[in-house]
């Protein structure tokens, strides 16, 4: 496991050896105290934010693109309306384009953040990495939050925990707070994804 301990945010990202710990997502599916997750929103923002290749050849990681037509396949929701798969089809559209193509996790999930204690989280598993939309890593990660704040409605710090991970993120990333309108429904996209998808 590594730790995302400096990224100059150009071109390297120091990643020394991280001890054993639990992963987050062990950690809130017992609804257990995660710890604060501004460091994660600004490690991702700052791998997301490393320079890529300017070539018209760039495009998306075929995993993450196989990844992307399951997911936002609109038949899987064809029972909620011609609306909901007009938004569908615009949110694939976003996540596809190749214009805005970072380097991303491309499987940027709770259970791949490891908790060494408090103050050191982790990230591992870079298999899925490659070139993809920001949105998508953020939509990914954050659906395993919401699915445990409906799980646990109680846990007030875990509402906290993400409101600090995006404030961090979006502060970290430099975009304009605009450049993330469609973040909630790439999340919600997710979120049907893990209940009603082949994962579920």
């Amino acid at each position: 496991a590594y730790e995302i301990s400096r990224c100059d945010g150009v071109q390297t990202c120091a990643l020394p050896i991280l001890g054993a710990g639990s992963n987050l997502k062990s950690l809130l599916d017992k609804g257990q105290n995660i710890p604060n997750l501004k460091s994660l929103g600004k490690a991702i923002a700052k791998f997301h934010n490393i320079s890529r290749p300017e070539s018209a050849l760039v495009r998306i990681n075929d995993l993450v693109q196989y990844k992307i037509e399951i997911q936002y396949n609109s038949i899987s929701i064809s029972e909620l309306g011609t609306k909901a798969e007009r938004i569908y089809k615009e949110l694939y559209s976003e996540v596809i384009d190749s214009t805005n193509l970072v380097p991303i996790h491309g499987d940027f999930n709770a259970k791949n953040i490891i908790v060494n204690n408090p103050e050191t989280l982790g990230i591992v598993d870079f298999e899925h990495s490659g070139l993809g939309n920001r949105i998508y890593d953020l939509s990914y990660f954050i659906a395993d939050i919401m699915i445990t704040i409906i799980i646990y409605p109680n846990k007030l710090s875990y509402c906290q925990s993400l409101v600090d991970f995006v404030s961090a993120y979006i502060k970290e990333s430099g975009q304009n707070e605009s450049y993330f309108s469609s973040l909630w429904g790439h999340t919600a996209v997710q979120m049907l994804y893990r209940i009603n998808g082949p994962s579920a």
